[in-house]
């Protein structure tokens, strides 16, 4: 088991997940009238989009919307951080 020190104040980094395989954006749009949602997609915030005129198409009274956008972060120790000099700090 490896223990290791609080470090209370060091320089952090936080920033957009750009890893390989993450996604910019996850989509979904939600019916406020009847509560269906779209099938989540990755970096396309049109597909739920056309979900959502579809779904009015079929049910005219339900004109009503809330599109979920998930999207992902990241903290990484910043320049000066002691863990950036013992694991390497990350390039911005």
């Amino acid at each position: 088991m490896t223990v290791r020190s609080v470090i209370k104040r060091a320089p952090w980094r936080f920033h957009g997940e750009t890893g390989e395989g993450s996604p910019d954006a996850i989509f979904t749009i939600e019916c406020m009238t009847c509560h269906e949602e779209s099938e989540p997609v990755d970096n396309d915030g049109r597909v739920p989009q056309e979900w959502a005129m579809q779904h009015t198409g079929r049910n005219t009274d339900h004109r009503l919307f809330k599109l979920h956008t998930e999207t992902y972060w990241r903290v990484d120790p910043a320049s000066g951080n002691p863990l950036c000099e013992e694991d390497g700090c990350p390039t911005p």
